[in-house]
């Protein structure tokens, strides 16, 4: 996150940032949303759903880190550590599912591409 700071001195505009990093436990939109700092970085889904910010818009490519969620090899794991392994591979073809596109878009996600 940063906290800047712009300045005019003598006609010459100036802009100055610190970088603030947050501490445990204490989401990034609301030190925003409270204005401890001016921009935040944070995922998309964890920010979306608070008050008090606008999102200006997402890193453009290159800049941006995503992070995949994958149920391949999870999957594998899950139904070996479950007392129900149908029920859990039903809920990771759930999510894969067109029915969830639309839940996963109201809260930041995107499907991920298919290479």
């Amino acid at each position: 996150m940063l906290r800047c700071c712009v300045r005019s001195r003598t006609g010459t505009w100036s802009l100055r940032c610190a970088v603030v990093q947050a501490r445990p436990g204490t989401p990034v939109a609301r030190l925003v949303a409270d204005g401890e700092v001016d921009i935040g970085f944070q995922r998309l889904s964890e920010t979306i759903e608070q008050d008090g910010i606008r999102i200006l818009g997402v890193l453009p490519p290159g800049c941006a880190i995503e992070t995949v969620f994958g149920g391949g090899g999870v999957a594998t794991a899950t139904a070996t550590a479950t007392a129900d392994p149908a029920a859990a591979l039903s809920v990771l073809s759930f999510f894969c599912s067109a029915a969830a596109a639309t839940i996963k878009r109201m809260h930041g996600f995107d499907d991920a591409s298919v290479s």
